[in-house]
């Protein structure tokens, strides 16, 4: 259920990988690739909840998640009696917790499953899955994960996940700015910037997403893998989720006023490497 960035490629790959597939989403011709490579396509959300004992969400945040859940806990539980409904967005720790709570109450079980990587890394296949909740339907889920990801990584109880997603992608942000704060710098000295990435690519610091952003930012293509608006949503759950763990965030802290920036430029649907703006202005 959602076909956007990442959750169409997602939704491609489980269809082609074989799985017995029902797709939703609001605006139905955003599917047609899913459809394509197999999927049947759901007019209403009612008929996929019917359909599937599996329900993978892939949607943009809690709100949307409620507006699709909520007429169901409210009016249709028995519908949900039995499902497994997999988050595989990134939402607040504290709201996932709070959403397996209520599934439980109904006789549904939740597993929160957020994914890292970019919408390249979906197309491939080759996104990282990290899941919470029950072992043993987790275990079940193994063919769907496989679809999409290239490894999966066991966290525990609902909502570590989420949290570890957290974790990492205080990391993933950091890096971002970081090679971004590089190539300005070096750009504003008058160097070469494919010098530049040449020697971040040449050595320790190499990786695939630096190698995406900085060929992006040579080509300047800021074409959306991961948006800002997406970035500055991520940023704010760790924000929140930081402030009620008492946990100091320096660096966080410094690329949310960064991404800021960009919302504040108009800059929400680029790609997260177009913060390179911010630091010509």
């Amino acid at each position: 259920m959602g076909t956007g960035t990442m959750g169409l490629p997602m939704a491609v790959n489980m269809a082609m990988a074989g799985l017995n597939l029902m797709v939703y989403n609001r605006t139905p011709g955003k599917a047609a690739p899913a459809v394509e490579a197999g999927a049947i396509q759901a007019s209403f959300p009612a008929a996929l909840f019917e359909w599937a004992d599996i329900v993978v969400l892939m949607l943009s945040g809690p709100e949307a998640i409620d507006a699709v859940l909520d007429p169901f806990l409210m009016n249709q539980p028995g519908l949900l009696k039995g499902k497994a409904l997999v988050n595989m967005g990134t939402n607040p720790p504290a709201f996932s917790q709070q959403l397996a709570d209520r599934l439980e109450k109904v006789g549904a079980v939740f597993v929160d499953a957020p994914v890292s990587g970019t919408r390249v890394q979906a197309e491939a296949g080759a996104l990282l899955v990290m899941t919470s909740g029950p072992k043993e339907v987790i275990d079940r889920l193994t063919p769907v994960f496989n679809s999409v990801a290239h490894k999966m990584v066991h966290c525990g109880r609902v909502p570590n996940s989420g949290l570890m997603k957290l974790a990492v992608n205080i990391v993933l942000s950091a890096s971002i700015s970081g090679l971004v704060e590089g190539a300005h710098f070096a750009e504003r000295a008058g160097l070469d910037l494919g010098t530049f990435f040449g020697l971040i690519m040449g050595g320790p610091l190499k990786n695939d997403m630096f190698a995406i952003k900085a060929e992006k930012i040579m080509k300047q293509d800021f074409t959306p893998q991961a948006s800002i608006g997406t970035v500055y949503e991520m940023l704010k759950h760790i924000t929140d989720t930081a402030y009620d763990m008492k946990s100091p965030i320096p660096n966080t802290l410094t690329n949310m006023n960064l991404i800021t920036a960009a919302m504040n430029q108009g800059l929400e649907e680029e790609d997260a490497c177009s913060i390179i703006k911010v630091f010509k202005t």
